[in-house]
């Protein structure tokens, strides 16, 4: 299997291979693959969507695209899933603040995530350790808050050290699913976080 990597601005695939333009073994990946589910298959036949490239070109929703990168088995960098997750999170850390205004814990595991994807220290990875714990054991309610909450403590998780990158864009694809939960408006949400994605990946 060729070594595939995602670049800024677009997915490519190292030294001009053209596996991701084979329909074929693009087919053959989305059958198998458990990060692609019935809904997002559904779309892509539909669609005719034959290619990776074709799906990040036309494809409306972030989440699904990150899931399909790791199906293909795209290697990333762990600092764009973390980019990306954080991104996410801090675009919807408003409405958790609203709310909370007290609760600075959403916010400080955002900017801890973006930290650890830089710094990876003892100290950064406690610190990312004890983020994810105070969200998680402040049981965020089942709201708009809540969620927003959540999409923090993803992007908290795709910067842990040593994690493959499936988990990573796991996470990363978490994070962006918890804050079309949270968001004002979900079609509005969605066309933000491609735009993001294409930054990042």
């Amino acid at each position: 299997m060729p070594t595939l990597v995602a670049y800024p601005g677009k997915v490519k695939v190292a030294d001009q291979d053209i596996y991701l333009d084979n329909a074929q073994n693009f087919a053959a990946k989305v059958e198998v693959a458990r990060e692609v589910d019935d809904d997002l298959r559904a779309w892509l036949s539909a669609r005719g969507i034959e290619t990776l490239h074709q799906a990040f070109a036309e494809l409306e929703r972030a989440d699904w695209m990150i899931r399909l990168i790791a199906a293909c088995g795209v290697a990333v960098e762990q600092a764009q899933c973390v980019g990306f997750a954080a991104d996410c999170a801090q675009h919807v850390l408003h409405l958790w603040q609203a709310a909370f205004p007290n609760d600075e814990e959403p916010a400080q595991a955002i900017a801890e995530a973006r930290h650890a994807s830089v710094e990876s220290d003892a100290a950064a990875s406690d610190a990312l350790r004890a983020g994810i714990r105070a969200i998680l054991h402040s049981d965020p309610p089942n709201n708009r808050a809540g969620y927003a909450a959540t999409a923090a403590a993803a992007a908290a998780f795709a910067a842990e050290s040593g994690r493959p990158s499936d988990y990573n864009l796991g996470c990363a694809a978490d994070a962006a699913h918890r804050a079309q939960a949270a968001a004002d408006s979900l079609e509005e949400e969605r066309r933000w976080q491609m735009d993001c994605l294409r930054r990042w990946f």
